[in-house]
């Protein structure tokens, strides 16, 4: 369990990194902002439901852009899933997936693609 969430804590860091850089980098075009914001969830998180919309509300400032909420499952219960998954029906940008699946997802959201 440590090696996942030193692997869950990394991946964070670099997100948190390239959204640092992102959003510093890219003022000037608000079109090609790039946000995302991970959320990991093991059985022992409480309150998913009230995370989960903080994380949200903070995201709905953004109308342009790329934007994307990925709930990492770190070993969730399957009331946690449920939850989530009713979290992922009402928020079309948010998406729940496993560590490796999370960095595909990411990797994915913030390529950039560059206009020739």
């Amino acid at each position: 369990m440590d090696a996942v969430m030193i692997t869950a804590v990394l991946v964070l860091c670099v997100i948190a990194a390239i959204e640092a850089v992102s959003l510093f980098c890219n003022r000037e075009d608000a079109d090609e902002l790039i946000i995302a914001v991970a959320v990991a969830v093991t059985a022992k998180t409480e309150n998913i439901g009230a995370k989960l919309e903080c994380a949200a509300s903070e995201l709905r400032g953004f109308n342009s852009g790329r934007i994307r909420m990925v709930i990492v499952d770190l070993g969730m219960t399957k009331a946690q899933q449920e939850e989530c998954s009713l979290f992922c029906a009402g928020h079309p940008l948010a998406v729940i997936a496993f560590p490796d699946e999370a960095e595909k997802i990411l990797s994915k959201t913030f390529a950039i693609e560059r206009k020739v």
